[in-house]
């Protein structure tokens, strides 16, 4: 068995100012797993500012960063759902062919991940006291599951692409530095997470 999979990939990645970053990419496979054009895409895009080097922020505030991202990611699947795959077994003479178990599936689509995340980065008293907080949702869609089928269809299981599942939620980065001086410096991290993952849909 051979898989072929052939890629072309493109990337920008621009700044202003020193201060807001925008990067772009898209990315475009072929995949001998799929059927004709056997081709998915997938793009991604990021842009964050420093708010702090942009406008006049309070004097409390020492740093400000904003950033908002978007991602794909992509899998062709797995060998041989196309069409029927044949194995070869010892037996009499010169053995004998044997059909998988498994029945094809024609219309196979690629797994999609779809990624969104945006947050923030604050820093005061000096750059001494920050927060980050984050929020992210994760879409994986045309997901790979088995089934299985009645004895009188001849194979005994089949793969479907269904199923929308979600991941989201929030997470917190508390940092600061009780101590520093010319002989010691210390810092401290403080984490908090919440997750909740939900089916959106099954088919």
């Amino acid at each position: 068995s051979q898989i072929q999979t052939q890629s072309a990939f493109a990337q920008a990645n621009i700044a202003l100012k020193e201060a807001v970053f925008v990067d772009l990419s898209i990315r475009n496979d072929w995949d001998s797993r799929l059927p004709s054009p056997h081709s998915y895409l997938y793009p991604s895009a990021g842009i964050s500012a420093i708010v702090s080097d942009l406008v006049d922020l309070p004097s409390a505030l020492s740093f400000l960063k904003l950033n908002l991202n978007y991602a794909e990611v992509g899998n062709g699947g797995a060998y041989g759902l196309l069409k029927s795959v044949y194995g070869y077994g010892q037996g009499a003479g010169n053995g004998f062919l044997q059909i998988s178990s498994v029945l094809p599936l024609p219309g196979l689509k690629p797994e999609i991940v779809k990624n969104l995340e945006f947050g923030f980065e604050a820093r005061t008293l000096r750059n001494r006291l920050g927060l980050t907080a984050t929020y992210y949702k994760s879409n994986s869609i045309n997901q790979l599951l088995r089934v299985n089928l009645p004895v009188a269809t001849g194979f005994s299981s089949q793969y479907i692409n269904a199923g929308n599942i979600q991941n989201s939620g929030f997470e917190f980065v508390l940092s600061g530095t009780p101590v520093k001086n010319s002989q010691i410096t210390w810092d401290v991290n403080f984490n908090l997470a919440f997750n909740r993952s939900k089916v959106v849909a099954l088919s």
